[in-house]
Order: structure tokens, then C-alpha cells, then sequence
């Protein structure tokens, strides 16, 4: 709530953010995941936008010592904090990796 309603979030330009799904024919309903094909596909078709990027959510066990504990986090293309104009202490670890984007399913 804080981040959102009363900070603002620290994205460059939020307004222009927007998110896409896949959406079953058959079915009508949003796919919880898009293949890479597609992903690139839509990235190729969309010459008008800034940049695209994909996040997947992510369940993880954090072990050491103690209980073990589920820890929910995502994994993203490699532009994902610069699409969003943003930083994270983190965002030199993941820009420095390989794109993430292969296995997210």
C-alpha cells in the first residue's frame, strides 16, 4: 500500500507500462505462460513500443540452517529494470547472468 498509494513507485514512466497475456481461443482464458517463440514473436511485432520484457513468478526453498523456508520471487528477461527505469541492488547480479528467459515456463 505504501509503495502504491502513497510513494510512488520509482519506474521512469508508469504510465506507459503495460502488461500482456496470452489468451486461450478455445477456452478464453489467460495462459499462465507463453513460450519464448511467442515471447519473441510479440517483441518482433511490436516495433512501435520501447521495449518488452517477461517475468515469470517463482516459488524457492531458501535452506541453511533452522526450517527450511517457500519464498516467492520472479525471474526476468535482462532489461527488465532498465525497460522499467528503475535499479535494484540486485539488478548488477542479474545483468551480469544470462538471460533468465531460458526454462521459465
Amino acid at each position: 500500500m505504501n509503495g502504491v498509494l502513497l510513494r510512488p513507485l520509482d519506474f521512469r514512466a508508469p504510465g506507459e507500462l503495460f502488461a500482456i497475456r496470452a489468451i486461450n481461443e478455445r477456452t478464453r482464458v489467460a495462459s499462465p505462460s507463453i513460450s519464448l517463440a511467442d515471447f519473441e514473436d510479440w517483441r518482433a511485432a511490436t516495433p512501435s513500443a520501447s521495449g518488452m520484457t517477461a517475468i515469470c513468478y517463482w516459488l524457492f526453498n531458501a535452506t541453511g540452517e533452522g526450517t527450511p523456508e517457500r519464498i516467492q520471487g520472479a525471474r526476468a528477461t535482462r532489461n527488465f529494470f532498465d525497460l522499467l527505469g528503475s535499479r535494484s541492488l540486485l539488478a548488477a547480479f542479474w545483468l551480469c547472468s544470462s538471460d533468465l528467459w531460458r526454462g521459465l515456463r
